[in-house]
């Protein structure tokens, strides 16, 4: 994955980037059913400003959550592929929220899952994670074997 590079916040001038992938994503219309459910279920994702970033966080729920930006690296550093926002409940990490592009790149959902995995839970990954919008769930050993 050294093409790409996952961050937990971005430049407040992708802003406007960031709300037309994520809010008026081309394929939205596809899960639509499934992302009304996912936000009934988990809470609405809005925009959070800190100085000069920005970031994406679920409204109003007290779960632990994480955000992460999938952007091209060099020479496109400012290209935005995915976003993802994760709950952590109990023994499980719920990917409630998420808009990717991968299509024309060498890239595969579950390799962004694992390497966030990798780089945010170190020792204490969950047993389980939970794609809401696709309504799977994979156990994280089996992401973590490749």
């Amino acid at each position: 994955m050294n093409q790409f590079r996952l961050v937990s916040q971005l430049p407040i001038n992708m802003e406007e980037q960031l709300q037309e992938f994520f809010y008026f994503h081309p394929s939205q219309h596809v899960y639509q059913s499934k992302i009304r459910k996912t936000i009934q279920a988990y809470g609405k994702p809005v925009l959070v400003k800190t100085g000069n970033y920005i970031s994406i966080q679920v409204e109003g729920k007290s779960y632990k959550q994480q955000s992460f930006f999938l952007l091209k690296s060099e020479p496109d550093a400012n290209k935005l592929l995915g976003v993802f926002i994760f709950l952590r409940m109990e023994e499980r990490l719920v990917l409630a929220h998420l808009a990717a592009k991968f299509k024309g790149e060498e890239i595969e959902l579950t390799q962004v899952i694992r390497e966030i995995l990798l780089k945010t839970f170190n020792k204490n990954i969950p047993e389980i994670v939970e794609i809401a919008y696709l309504s799977i769930k994979i156990r994280t050993k089996l992401l973590l074997e490749n």
